[in-house]
């Protein structure tokens, strides 16, 4: 049998334990020390971990889907980063910015989901070329506001060539 230190989800398994286990552990005080456990059968057996979760695909991470539940087969899953950091508690006097943030990015979701494939400049509406602004509720076109902002920086530069042209010698 191959040594199971090898498997690429024995740091995985040694980590998840670690952070409910040890108060040595950095992490312990928002894992162990709220009472946050690894269940029997995965904290005795790696093999039973490893068949409970599946393989990892690539780039992800261990997520338990409620924050106050163990580690356990029904309350984990395989999540990207951002998922993950999505799926957190805030103190209380931030939930609620979060909740209102987490809205807006809800709203911005249904808009990129909708027929809305190019702003009306005609460049493409996608994540990548969004400026949203919140407090306005509003998003523009990013590669618009680079190209008027560069616009603006060359005609600035011409007026102070042409002002220092024609300024007498």
């Amino acid at each position: 049998m191959a040594n199971v230190r090898n498997h690429p989800l024995y740091a995985v398994w040694c980590d998840m334990r670690r952070r409910c286990r040890s108060p040595k552990d950095p992490g312990y005080q928002h894992y162990g020390g709220r009472g946050i456990s690894v269940c029997k059968e995965w904290n005795e057996s790696f093999h039973k971990f490893v068949a409970d979760m599946g393989p990892r695909p690539a780039g992800y991470v261990i997520d338990r889907i409620n924050n106050d539940g163990n580690y356990e087969p029904g309350n984990c899953r395989w999540t990207t980063v951002l998922e993950n950091a999505r799926n957190r508690r805030y103190p209380r006097r931030m939930k609620q910015t979060a909740e209102k943030m987490h809205a807006a990015w809800k709203r911005l979701a249904r808009q990129i989901r909708r027929e809305k494939t190019v702003f009306k400049c005609g460049h493409p509406y996608v994540p990548a070329n969004i400026y949203w602004r919140p407090k306005h509720r509003s998003n523009y076109c990013k590669q618009c506001r680079n190209e008027s902002t560069n616009a603006a920086h060359k005609r600035r530069r011409a007026r102070l060539r042409d002002a220092h042209l024609s300024a007498p010698l």
